[in-house]
């Protein structure tokens, strides 16, 4: 009937095309990816709720011109979501009259990594904005770690999984990483503290993540949409009922989708990295 939380930019590139051959298409709702391919222009019967990677680029640029930071380069993943970051990042800067100092692709199983540290130490960047996923992170920040240390990382919210910062160990501590959802350890928040309260009923308090509001939030939407769909459930309807959830409030965390709006939400936050691995802002 719908398909949600598919991860990937190249997984739901691949399976995008199967989804529009069914009658009527198979809606796919919050898809872990910000790719542009999901966006521009809108899919009618794709729903997307996290911010797009070039809403989370463009909030690095924006943090890091507003500091005077003079040198930000980036280093991109040879994939369709490392190029779609690279373009969001100049677009950024030039929009404030800017361009960036380096940029250097890395190939996804980093074979390649020497070659770009090499290429971005070499013009002594005081920041790297990096559009990188899984081992390349990893790899790069500590190989980079081991020519310099000048350098501030700033990666995208597909970077922050618990296994990718326990990988970094000390190397990761100082990197900032964007989110798109609200620091899930609020306190004030009302979602992130209905998140981890199923957490707890479910004795796994200690699994609270980004990601993991992420999905949270993601069924509260679905499960919204398929209520004002009602009991005749179809294709058609569930996706004007998707379309009706403007300005939702989902404990705090505002999603809006409407007629042609298939973007419901553009937050993005900031987080650092601090020591043993733990988030703080």
């Amino acid at each position: 009937f719908a398909l949600m939380n598919l991860t990937g930019t190249a997984n739901v590139g691949a399976i995008l095309p199967l989804l529009a051959k069914e009658n009527p298409p198979v809606p796919l709702i919050s898809p872990f990816t910000g790719a542009d391919l999901l966006r521009e222009p809108p899919i009618n019967h794709v729903f997307n709720v996290r911010a797009s990677y070039g809403d989370e680029v463009e909030k690095l640029v924006q943090h890091l011109t507003t500091l005077g930071v003079p040198r930000i380069s980036v280093l991109w993943m040879n994939n369709g979501f490392g190029k779609d970051g690279l373009a969001g990042a100049r677009k950024s800067m030039e929009k404030r009259g800017l361009k960036l100092h380096s940029d250097a692709p890395i190939q996804a199983d980093s074979s390649d990594v020497q070659q770009a540290v090499q290429s971005l130490s070499a013009g002594e960047p005081d920041a790297i904005i990096m559009i990188t996923a899984g081992a390349p992170t990893v790899t790069f920040i500590k190989a980079y770690r081991k020519v310099s240390r000048a350098a501030r990382f700033y990666t995208t919210s597909v970077m922050g999984s618990q296994s990718t910062i326990q990988a970094l160990g000390p190397d990761g501590v100082g990197v900032v990483v964007t989110s798109v959802v609200p620091f899930p350890w609020s306190q004030s928040l009302p979602v992130a503290r209905e998140y981890r309260d199923v957490l707890k009923k479910a004795g796994m308090q200690e699994s609270v993540s980004f990601i993991g509001l992420e999905t949270f939030i993601n069924a509260r939407v679905l499960v919204e949409g398929l209520r004002r769909a009602g009991k005749d459930l179809t294709r058609p309807r569930f996706i004007q009922a998707m379309e009706s959830l403007q300005h939702l409030d989902v404990g705090g965390f505002e999603v809006d989708f409407g007629k042609g709006v298939r973007q419901g939400s553009r937050f993005v936050d900031l987080t650092i990295i601090g020591t043993g691995g733990k988030f703080t802002r």
